[in-house]
C-alpha cells in the first residue's frame, strides 16, 4: 500500500508538470538521463584519458558524446515501444564501443534500463525472444564493426592491437549477465505488482460480498420487523375492537365508563399509528421490498415476543448448556410494542453470538428500569481459542450489529457493543421510556 501512495504522489507532481503521459513522462527521463550521460563522459574523458593512456580525436569525442546521447535519448520510447527500444540501444551501444575502439570500454546505463523495463513491459516469450535478438545484435555486432573499421581504415588498425578471442567472449559474458538480471529485476518488479493488484482485487471483492451479506441481512430484518409490525398492529386493532364494543354498550348506562373507554381507543389507536409511521418510514427510507413482506407474513406465523417473555429466552439458552443468568434492577415497566420487541430481539441475537462465538463461557444479561429509560445489557466472556463456535440449531439466523443498530434507532434508542476490560464482549442497548405527551395523554387531553 505504501508503494501504491507514493505512485500516486508521484503521478500527481507529473500531472501538475504537464506529464499526463507514458511518452512525456519517458521522453522527459530520456533527457535527463542523456544530459547525466553527456556531463558525466565530459567530464571524466579527459582523466581517464591520460591515466588509461586512450587517445581519442576531436572527432571521436565529439562522436562519442553524440552516440551517447542518441542512446540515452531511445529510452523515450522505452514503454511505448518496449522491443523497438531494446534493438536501438543495443544497436547504439555497438557504435558507441566502436567510436573508441579498442583502447577503452564504455558502456551508458542506456541498455541496462532498456531490459529492466522490456521485463516489466514484454510478455515473457517476446521478452526471451527480443531480449536474445538484442544481444546477439551487440555481442556479435560490436566485434564484427570493430573488424570492418579497422579494415576499411587503416589509420585505425595501427591505433591498437586485435582483441582477442577470450577478450571477446569475456566482455560478451559480462554484457549478457548484465543485461539478464536486469530484465530479471524487471520480470521481478512486475510480477509483484500483479500479485498486489490480485490482492487487492480479491480484497475488494470480499469487502463487495461482505457489504452484499450485509445487505441482504438488513434487508432480512426489515422484513422480520414488518412482519412483527403486522402482528403488532394486529393486537391493536383487536384491542380497539373491544374497546369500541364497550363503549357503546355504556354510552346510554354509564356515560363516563363510555368517555373512559373511547379514550382508551383513541390511546391505542394514536399508539398503533406511530408505531406504524415509524417502521414505515424507515423500511421506505431503506427501499425494503414491500412485495416480500405479505409472502414473508403469512409464513411467519409466531408470536410477537418482547421482555416478558425474556426469561423463557434465557431458559432456553441454559437448556442448551449455556451459563446465563439474568439480573433485573428496578421495577419492570411495559414499553411501546415496537420497543419491546426490539429488546427482545437484540438480547436473543446477544445471546446466539455469545453461544457460536464464546461457547460454555458464562453470560450476564442485565436488565435496568429506571424513571427514564430501559437499560438491556448482555456481557459474555472471552472466547475459549480451543473451543470450536457452534451454531444453534434452535434459533433463527442472527442479523447482526447492522440490524441491531437499525431496529434501535427505529425506537429512538442506541446501541453499542465492544469488548470490555475482562477480557469479555458486551452488547448495550438504551431505550427511552414513554413519557408525559405520549399517545395516551394526548388521547385524553384531545377529549377534554
Amino acid at each position: 500500500m505504501t508503494e501504491v501512495r507514493t505512485h500516486g504522489r508521484l503521478d500527481a507532481r507529473l500531472d501538475r508538470a504537464g506529464l499526463r503521459t507514458v511518452l512525456a513522462r519517458d521522453t522527459a527521463l530520456a533527457v535527463v538521463v542523456a544530459a547525466l550521460t553527456v556531463a558525466g563522459l565530459a567530464a571524466l574523458t579527459g582523466p581517464l584519458a591520460s591515466e588509461l593512456d586512450v587517445r581519442l580525436t576531436p572527432v571521436q569525442h565529439a562522436l562519442l558524446l553524440v552516440v551517447a546521447a542518441a542512446q540515452s535519448l531511445a529510452l523515450a520510447v522505452r514503454r511505448v515501444r518496449p522491443a523497438a527500444c531494446l534493438l536501438l540501444v543495443a544497436v547504439l551501444q555497438v557504435l558507441l564501443s566502436a567510436t573508441v575502439a579498442d583502447q577503452a570500454t564504455v558502456r551508458g546505463v542506456a541498455g541496462l534500463v532498456a531490459f529492466y523495463t522490456a521485463g516489466t513491459c514484454l510478455p515473457l516469450a517476446r521478452l526471451v525472444g527480443w531480449g536474445a535478438l538484442a544481444l546477439v545484435v551487440e555481442v556479435v555486432g560490436t566485434p564484427l564493426v570493430d573488424l570492418a573499421l579497422r579494415a576499411a581504415l587503416p589509420g585505425r588498425a595501427a591505433a591498437g592491437t586485435v582483441p582477442g578471442t577470450g577478450t571477446w567472449v569475456v566482455s560478451a559474458v559480462a554484457v549478457v549477465l548484465l543485461c539478464v538480471a536486469a530484465a530479471a529485476a524487471g520480470v521481478a518488479v512486475a510480477t509483484r505488482r500483479e500479485n498486489v493488484a490480485l490482492l487487492e482485487a480479491r480484497a475488494a471483492a470480499v469487502e463487495a460480498g461482505r457489504e452484499a451479506d450485509t445487505r441482504r441481512a438488513v434487508e432480512a430484518e426489515r422484513l422480520r420487523m414488518a412482519r412483527e409490525l403486522h402482528d403488532v398492529a394486529a393486537h391493536h386493532l383487536t384491542g380497539l375492537l373491544v374497546q369500541a364494543s364497550a363503549a357503546e354498550r355504556l354510552v346510554g348506562a354509564d356515560p363516563e365508563a363510555a368517555r373512559r373507554a373511547v379514550l382508551e381507543v383513541r390511546a391505542q389507536g394514536r399508539q398503533a399509528l406511530d408505531n406504524l409511521r415509524a417502521v414505515v418510514g424507515v423500511l421506505r427510507q431503506h427501499g425494503g421490498g414491500t412485495g416480500a413482506v405479505g409472502t414473508a407474513g403469512a409464513l411467519d406465523l409466531d408470536p410477537v415476543p418482547g421482555l416478558a417473555v425474556l426469561p423463557g429466552l434465557i431458559d432456553a439458552a441454559r437448556g442448551l448448556g449455556d451459563p446465563v443468568r439474568l439480573e433485573v434492577v428496578g421495577t419492570p415497566v411495559p414499553l411501546a410494542p415496537v420497543a419491546d420487541v426490539t429488546a427482545y430481539r437484540v438480547a436473543q441475537e446477544a445471546l446466539s453470538n455469545a453461544r457460536q462465538h464464546a461457547p460454555q463461557q458464562e453470560v450476564v444479561v442485565t436488565l435496568t428500569y429506571t424513571d427514564d429509560a430501559v437499560r438491556l445489557c448482555v456481557v459474555s466472556g472471552s472466547p475459549d481459542p480451543a473451543a470450536t463456535p457452534v451454531p444453534d440449531p434452535g434459533v433463527r439466523v442472527g442479523f447482526g450489529l447492522a440490524g441491531m443498530r437499525e431496529r434501535a434507532a427505529l425506537v429512538g434508542g442506541v446501541l453499542e457493543a465492544g469488548p470490555v476490560p475482562g477480557p469479555a464482549w458486551r452488547v448495550a442497548l438504551l431505550l427511552p421510556r414513554p413519557g408525559p405527551g405520549t399517545a395516551l395523554d394526548d388521547a385524553d387531553a384531545g377529549l377534554r
